[in-house]
């Protein structure tokens, strides 16, 4: 048996309280994969004939994603964000950064702004017009609402989000089933949420025991293979959780080293450049989320500034890799 009591808290990594079961997930990610198809015959039909399949699967997939992040931000508090129909009718030349760039422009908040980089979606396809004709994204939100109802829209759903896409190319017909089969075959595994929290949780007690709140940032925690970021946000939320209880750490202090962390501590790298980036926007979420960081008008002062994480997330092989920062006391891998 795992002595699970003896940590202070299992990180809210993945929020697995009421999370639905595994056979409403499957339907619920069926249905999703059923529209990314969909919504690329639509685009390849509405697009020019030398258009590229895998680029124009890409922009599906990305204009998904800006719907599903919008979805999670309205659900936590930023119900003022525009629809991402409204924007694309605004613009004369919708492509998918230039919709992340007009959501950006309205929310004031540069975290939001930070998670809708436009430098990670794609930026030389115009979006068609008839890609809205159905309301996908009112009916994504709606089967969204029905998985989760009154919870809270965990993290690991953008990660879920990133397997289908990776495991289920458009550009070729597959199911879900089968895309699963042949991610694993390239060696694409990805960790429970059990076995993050508990190792997680397992390997910080010990190391953060008996330390001072400044000296969490003698700490490295290194994911060589980091996917969405499942153990980095695991991390960052177990440490802020400690920081907050700790007798000699107010809230501003634990606020401003949860900062730090994110450029100082906890380090990742990749092959996959769309892992690398929705890392580094899950990473801004939990910070976001966690620390309960708004962009609101009567405590401006307050808000800490967006970390930079290129530095700290990368796209490159973990061998092939020069290396990272030197640990000043302990690494975790």
């Amino acid at each position: 048996m795992f002595e699970v009591a003896q940590h202070v808290e299992l990180p809210r990594s993945l929020d697995l309280d009421g999370t639905p079961s595994a056979a409403r997930r499957r339907r619920y990610w069926r249905y999703v994969h059923c529209w990314r198809r969909r919504l690329f015959h639509r685009w390849r039909q509405s697009a020019p004939d030398e258009s590229d399949g895998l680029e124009v699967a890409r922009g599906v997939d990305d204009l998904l994603a800006i719907a599903v992040l919008l979805d999670y931000l309205r659900r936590s508090g930023r119900a003022d964000l525009p629809q991402i129909s409204e924007v694309h009718e605004s613009l004369s030349c919708p492509s998918v950064a230039a919709i992340a760039i007009a959501i950006s422009a309205t929310a004031a908040d540069s975290f939001i702004s930070a998670v809708l980089d436009p430098q990670a979606f794609l930026d030389n396809l115009s979006v068609p017009r008839r890609m809205f004709e159905d309301h996908w994204q009112c009916r994504l939100r709606d089967a969204t609402s029905l998985l989760y109802r009154d919870k809270r829209i965990p993290l690991s759903l953008f990660g879920d989000f990133h397997q289908i896409c990776t495991g289920n190319p458009l550009d070729r017909e597959s199911s879900v089933t089968e895309g699963r089969g042949k991610r694993r075959a390239r060696g694409m595994f990805y960790t429970p949420a059990p076995i993050v929290d508990y190792l997680v949780a397992s390997t910080l007690a010990p190391l953060l025991k008996g330390r001072r709140p400044d000296e969490v940032l003698q700490l490295r925690v290194l994911d060589p293979s980091c996917g969405c970021g499942a153990f980095l946000i695991a991390s960052f939320r177990y440490i802020t959780v400690w920081l907050e209880r700790h007798p000699d750490c107010d809230h501003n202090l634990a606020c401003r080293l949860s900062m730090e962390l994110l450029e100082r501590v906890l380090d990742g790298c990749d092959i996959d450049p769309r892992a690398v980036s929705w890392t580094i926007r899950l990473q801004l979420l939990a910070a976001w989320d966690t620390l309960g960081i708004r962009m609101d008008s009567q405590d401006v002062q307050s808000v800490p500034s967006v970390p930079l994480l290129r530095g700290a997330v990368r796209c490159r092989s973990f061998l092939e890799l020069a290396p990272f920062r030197a640990p000043t006391s302990d690494l975790l891998t």
